[in-house]
């Protein structure tokens, strides 16, 4: 990202660019650490699109440091005031279901 963000002109505003990731662009491990610092250059990473339904590897999801998560509308659609709440989770304790 730094060799892209210096011919581009765009270093100096680097700290000021979002990334969107999908879920299926989510690099392996060895490219976590990369996201987690921003390409070197200090721009953050968003995860877009999320739909939790294959393809995301959640152990790689829970080491990348994301500025934003964006659900799919599919995903949103599925909350009702008719859903029940996850598993192990009182209504109480979940505020989207209250």
């Amino acid at each position: 990202m730094a060799y892209v963000a210096t011919k581009s002109g765009l270093i100096a505003q680097a700290s000021r660019v979002i990334l969107e990731v999908t879920e299926r662009g989510l690099p392996d491990l060895l490219g976590v650490e990369s996201f987690n610092q921003g390409g070197g250059v200090g721009a953050k990473v968003a995860l877009d699109d999320v739909t939790l339904v294959g393809g995301a590897n959640l152990a790689i999801l829970a080491r990348c440091s994301f500025c934003a998560i964006k659900l799919d509308k599919s995903l949103i659609d599925q909350i009702n005031p008719c859903t029940p709440p996850p598993n192990g989770s009182s209504r109480s304790q979940t505020n989207l279901w209250s």
